[in-house]
């Protein structure tokens, strides 16, 4: 492995040609919103977005990962000019924390490094979303394995390799629409075949009544919000699984490092910067010492551009959101409960995602202590299949609502769990008793991490029975 474009860029950050600003987050935590806020600063000249995502491969050289910063700020031509430049770098914390590489990457910045989080549960949702929606874009053939022995399973077969010999031998009849012809038989374990692949994944969902895979990712991820149905497809993903599970710890490990160095590092949560837009992005300008735009919040119909690798269909649609945005947009997703994923991701979300953003929390930065005032913030909540129950449950609907209608809910309302991150006192106040029911796991642990040193709150929870004293 080299470390010649690491040099290049020491080497312009050392001469004072170059200003980098980095920011580190968990996937789907609108980091690239605030990459992209951050790029419409006067000061900001360049963004590079993710360019260490190779490092989800054995053989990643860190090098490339620099070499994407280099060419996001004009490479050889900037670098035999005598001009200044600047660019905001967003890296996902599983991939830099691969080989601790967060280290190497934080001397090429003299800024404070920002530490992006939100509500796991949403995080997780939103990944989950775009990974079921791009499953029939490309192949995998550890899915197409999984689908296989499905079908063998369905058919009295214990794997798909026992049903391939008894066709090999001419012992089973049934036809299987899905090969290629009798001989593929022995290598469609092992060659991705996309076609196959999507063949298998429409056959799964006819099984289940539906009319082929995309309407049972339209009905099961939007309608139905019943994510359960995945779990093996998701589990069959195993090269995903390791870096879900490792997201937040990474993130929690790197912040400990930068306090540890008594590095200046700043944490944000993009809920409160969606609640309060100018507010948040002030603050964030202010601590990083650069000018405040109003394009920063709203850039209106130009086009959402960032320096990146990642231009296939299926990559670019985990930012299709933000492409077609032209502001900061009000944070009205409602959270699923702990119950809607599968037990995997339940476990994971239990024990490291939802600790890790609760204590984490504790150390983000809000101006002026206006916790209660975010969470009392009102926004126009459009009625969808995903709320619809949701917005009943608290009577802010009645049973005949319909679909598209608009009401305006509080932001602790909408987001219980991130509510509780900013007034651990929430759980005292009993139109929140049908939170604590309906989130009964995910504000037990916040709330717990959170209302730490706050005596109170504490001897509250006490006295309810919730927790004990360590």
């Amino acid at each position: 492995m080299s470390d010649i474009y690491y040099q290049k860029l020491k080497n312009l950050v050392d001469n004072r040609r170059l200003q980098t600003y980095i920011i580190i987050a968990p996937p789907r935590s609108n980091s690239s919103l605030v990459e992209h806020s951050l790029g419409n600063s006067p000061d900001i000249e360049h963004e590079c977005h993710e360019p260490f995502l190779n490092a989800r491969h054995e053989n990643f050289d860190p090098d490339h990962g620099y070499r994407q910063i280099y060419e996001s700020i004009g490479g050889e031509q900037f670098a035999q000019s005598d001009s200044q430049t600047s660019v905001v770098v967003k890296e996902m914390s599983h991939w830099i924390g691969k080989n601790e590489e967060y280290k190497r990457l934080a001397t090429l910045s003299t800024k404070p490094i920002i530490f992006i989080i939100r509500n796991p549960s949403l995080t997780v949702e939103s990944r989950l979303r775009r990974v079921l929606k791009t499953v029939d874009m490309r192949y995998n053939i550890d899915l197409q394995r999984h689908l296989l022995d499905e079908v063998a399973v369905e058919r009295g077969f214990q794997s798909w390799n026992d049903l391939s010999e008894m066709v090999k031998e001419g012992g089973y009849k049934e036809r299987l629409d899905f090969l290629p012809g009798k001989e593929g038989v022995e290598r469609i374990y092992d060659t991705p075949v996309l076609t196959v692949q999507n063949h298998l994944l429409d056959l799964k969902a006819r099984k289940d009544g539906y009319a082929n895979w995309q309407d049972v990712v339209e009905k099961k991820l939007y309608t139905e919000r019943d994510y359960a149905w995945f779990s093996g497809i998701l589990k069959s993903n195993t090269r995903r699984l390791g870096f879900e599970r490792d997201e937040f710890r990474k993130l929690s490990e790197e912040v400990k490092y930068f306090e540890d160095l008594k590095r200046e590092n700043l944490v944000f949560d993009t809920t409160d910067l969606r609640v309060a837009p100018e507010e948040q992005m002030r603050e964030l300008c202010s601590r990083l010492d650069i000018n405040f735009s109003p394009k920063m919040i709203r850039w209106g119909k130009e086009p959402v551009d960032f320096h990146t690798e990642q231009v296939k269909q299926s990559e670019k649609l985990w930012y299709d959101t933000l492409h077609s945005s032209s502001r900061i947009n009000p944070p009205t997703e409602i959270p699923p409960t702990l119950d809607s994923f599968p037990e995997f991701m339940q476990e994971y979300l239990k024990t490291e995602n939802l600790p890790i953003y609760a204590e984490i929390s504790k150390k983000k930065i809000l101006k002026n202590d206006i916790h209660h005032e975010l969470n009392e913030r009102e926004f126009s909540v459009k009625v969808t299949d995903d709320n619809k129950e949701h917005l009943r449950e608290l009577g802010l609907i009645e049973d005949g609502s319909k679909i598209g209608e608009r009401i305006s809910v509080k932001m602790k309302y909408i987001d219980p769990v991130y509510a509780i991150t900013n007034e651990p006192k929430l759980i005292e106040q009993p139109e929140f008793q049908i939170f604590r029911n309906k989130y009964k796991d995910e504000i037990k642990i916040i709330s717990d991490i959170v209302s730490e040193g706050d005596e109170h709150t504490r001897e509250i929870k006490k006295q309810n029975g919730e927790i004990k004293f360590r």
